[in-house]
């Protein structure tokens, strides 16, 4: 299952994510931003990532060199997976704007729909490249203002969905179900506390550095 979170900042979009993969085990996130605590690893060391996954630990990687470890994270999960089609797992990638995923196209196309989640943030749909839009499952949409950011989600879900994006308000969003083109639910402010998991205090990277 994929999901795709989409929308200005801090609306939301990581902690819906997030709110999503926690109940999965294991779990790996991917922070670029450093906004979440707990199992930190700055690097993919691939050995410890495979007995942490085996464990059914929640890892969070928070890389020193974006280019490296996603590839490395990608090879990673899939080796894992490959080695038995029935186990479960829940990935949340943020902040994609800043990766490259092509080492992640066996992930997203071959794994176990049904027991795999993965949950992608984006600030912009333009950023969201046309082989995803084409296997997603679920859109999360929060609100966007730029023309033609509201352009490309006209052309995905339809000019009744482009107007309430640009109304939506702070942890407002739409879910519109990719495959069956048609909005599911519209979450209010009111609805927030259903899902709202509040992310721990940020960290960078460095200060994670001996």
């Amino acid at each position: 299952m994929i999901t795709v979170c989409i929308g200005r900042r801090e609306l939301g979009k990581s902690t819906l994510g997030y709110y999503m993969v926690q109940k999965i085990s294991p779990r790996v996130i991917f922070d670029p931003r450093a906004q979440f605590q707990g199992n930190i690893q700055t690097t993919v060391d691939p050995d410890a990532l495979l007995t942490m996954l085996d464990n059914n630990q929640e890892v969070i990687i928070q890389p020193l060199h974006l280019e490296d470890d996603t590839q490395a994270l990608a090879e990673v999960l899939q080796q894992w997976l490959s080695e038995d089609k029935t186990r479960r797992l829940g990935v949340l990638i943020d902040e994609v704007g800043l990766l490259d995923l092509s080492a992640w196209d066996w992930l997203f196309r071959c794994s176990e729909r049904g027991l795999v989640q993965f949950v992608l943030t984006f600030h912009r749909p333009v950023d969201l490249h046309t082989d995803m839009r084409a296997i997603m499952d679920t859109l999360c949409l929060f609100r966007m203002t730029m023309p033609n950011d509201l352009d490309v989600i006209e052309n995905m879900c339809g000019a009744a969905v482009r107007d309430q994006v640009e109304t939506l308000q702070e942890f407002e969003f739409i879910v519109f179900d990719a495959a069956r083109g048609e909005v599911k639910r519209t979450f209010r402010k009111q609805d927030r506390a259903s899902w709202y998991v509040p992310l721990r205090a940020r960290r960078s990277p460095a200060e994670l550095l001996p």
